[in-house]
């Protein structure tokens, strides 16, 4: 994020912070190399101020609906400006940033191990905790060839599917309304009728395979998906930029990581050509152009890759769409082996609202 996404007087705070952090690392280094201890209550003074000004950042921070790494220009010299990297756990509004939580620590501690060890040692544990909390500078030059923030934490990397598609996240809609829905699909009695343990174990997936989640929707499928290919991956694919928010934040705090988000088009599936299994639920009734929308999924796929369809049954069900956008099985089967993905087995007894049909592009 750039300086101009920031007022003036936040930018004001976050140079102050930076600055004060700097002065309170160089006394550091001054009472180490002399020996003295006499400039202690900087440290009890400036510490905590620092952390007080991260905290104004960061709530500045919580307010922006950027769905992306937090970094902004503080100043600069000639051509190679510096930046203050807020390295997160989180790729949406509510961003958690460590910084935030190692300086607020450090300001506690501060006063109770000043009085339990040596001045050294102490000196010496506070710059650590300064190099630990995250504050560093960058080039745009350096910037890019680093690793993706978060690898450095052993956590997932915070590389927001939003900002890759170029999503507007100011376009979003609001969190209530998204996490209504977000319920909604996740509500505990539907697995009742979905069995969606039943469902991946039908899949008969290998610990290694791809799995294509298409039309992922809050990820209801794609985390259980994830757990039945250790080591292989899942990527979950969906139209609505909520939901690959949603799923991308889960996948990060849950430190789930062979599990990726991924924004498609609603004319293109994008099915990525190393896919052993696309699975579809619940989804192409919804779709427009049905014929072409499964013939271009069929074109993307690799020989010998299955093409998994799960659809409401016809008929008056306690669950599902209105009878009108309901496909018969019929009509499901003709359309998808006419995109050619001829229907290699079914199981007419998995889902008691729903089919379950298996199709598999020839070699």
């Amino acid at each position: 994020m750039e300086g101009g996404d920031f007022p003036e007087w936040l930018r004001i705070l976050a140079s102050v912070s930076l600055a004060m952090a700097g002065l309170c690392a160089l006394v550091i280094l001054v009472d180490i190399l002399r020996g003295h201890r006499q400039h202690m209550w900087i440290m009890n003074v400036v510490w905590p101020v620092t952390a007080l000004f991260s905290g104004v950042i960061i709530q500045h921070r919580r307010a922006q609906t950027a769905p992306r790494e937090a970094g902004f220009r503080l100043f600069s010299w000639g051509s190679r400006p510096a930046r203050l990297r807020i390295v997160g756990v989180r790729c949406e509004n509510a961003l958690w940033p460590m910084i935030d939580l190692k300086l607020a620590e450090a300001s506690l501690w501060t006063h109770t191990l000043s009085s339990g060890m040596s001045a050294k040692l102490f000196k010496l544990l506070l710059c650590g905790l300064a190099v630990a909390a995250g504050c560093k500078t960058e080039s745009p030059q350096t910037a890019g060839a680093g690793k993706q923030a978060g690898q450095e934490h052993n956590m997932p990397g915070i590389d927001c599917p939003l900002r890759k598609a170029g999503v507007d996240p100011s376009g979003l809609r609001p969190f209530a309304e998204v996490e209504k829905y977000i319920a909604f699909l996740d509500r505990s009695d539907r697995a009742a009728w979905q069995k969606p343990d039943e469902v991946v174990k039908a899949l008969a997936l290998q610990r290694n395979e791809m799995v294509f989640d298409l039309g992922a929707g809050s990820g209801y499928f794609s985390f259980k998906l994830a757990q039945a290919v250790p080591r292989g991956k899942v990527v979950a694919a969906d139209l609505e930029p909520e939901m690959i928010r949603h799923i991308h934040h889960k996948a990060m705090t849950e430190g789930i990581t062979n599990l990726t988000p991924m924004i498609i088009k609603a004319d293109d599936p994008q099915v990525p050509g190393e896919a052993d299994l696309v699975f579809v639920c619940d989804v192409l009734h919804h779709v427009g152009n049905r014929a072409a929308w499964l013939k271009k999924a069929a074109s993307e796929m690799k020989p010998g890759a299955r093409f998994v369809l799960v659809e409401f049954k016809e008929g008056k069900l306690p669950e599902g769409p209105p009878e009108a956008v309901k496909i018969s099985r019929q009509q499901l089967i003709e359309l998808v082996t006419q995109a050619g993905l001829p229907l290699e087995s079914e199981r007419p007894e998995l889902l008691p609202y729903q089919v379950f049909l298996v199709f598999r592009k020839g070699a």
